[in-house]
């Protein structure tokens, strides 16, 4: 019997990963919100999770492979990094294809005016502490296009809670899959109606907050991509 080569995938449409703290709602609203738009927008997708074996705390990434066929494993290279928190850039940034874009909340993380990340707004004691220290000398790389949005604002200007800041993360991300991506139709109100089916429950309230900053957070990358 002779061996048969099954083809090997060796590019998807798009790849995508957020991180952030445990806690800021990476695993059970933002990244799913991300992956059921893209589901409902008509492409398969591969979920992965990833975060530390730690009690209380520690860095969460969860990470979507977007493609029009059946995609079973996420891929390495990045086509987009959404960055909730410093750690994320230390510990992700270099996973990004050249000119792939990284996202970040312009609130929390903070660079020089030469680019170094400024350590400084690194929380203490966070349980990697030791590890970001010893990377302190990381910069933002010049060969990607870095988009900041000030997440934590827009969800507490227009939201009333800091805590919407994932939702104008995938807002934001939204907006650049559709700008970026091949054959990508409109996203937003596709993310809407998945708030919709995942936020309902919790009131009419709740749910318009969240479709506002979600929209809001599309619209700033939007702005952002078109004055780049």
């Amino acid at each position: 019997m002779k061996n048969s080569k099954l083809p090997v995938k060796t590019q998807i449409l798009y790849n995508w990963k957020i991180g952030g703290e445990a806690g800021y709602g990476i695993m059970n609203t933002a990244g799913p919100i991300f992956a059921k738009t893209l589901l409902r927008a008509g492409f398969f997708v591969c979920v992965y999770r990833e975060y530390p074996s730690l009690i209380r705390g520690g860095h969460n990434t969860m990470q979507v492979a977007v493609d029009n066929r059946q995609v079973d494993a996420v891929y390495c290279l990045l086509d987009q990094l959404v960055a909730l928190n410093t750690n994320t850039i230390i510990f992700n940034q270099n996973e990004l294809k050249k000119d792939g874009v990284i996202i970040y909340d312009s609130v929390t993380v903070k660079f020089t005016e030469n680019g170094m990340l400024d350590t400084k707004r690194i929380p203490p004691l966070t349980g990697i502490h030791s590890i970001a220290r010893a990377r302190k000398e990381t910069r933002l790389r010049d060969d990607i296009l870095a988009i900041p949005i000030a997440f934590e604002k827009i969800a507490e200007d227009i939201g009333g809670s800091k805590v919407m800041r994932n939702t104008v993360a995938v807002g934001s991300a939204l907006a650049v899959v559709e700008k970026r991506m091949e054959e990508c139709p409109p996203l937003l109100e596709i993310g809407k109606g998945v708030l919709e089916d995942t936020l309902g429950r919790k009131g009419e309230a709740v749910l318009k907050s969240n479709q506002k900053v979600l929209e809001a957070g599309y619209d700033e990358a939007l702005h952002a991509l078109s004055s780049k």
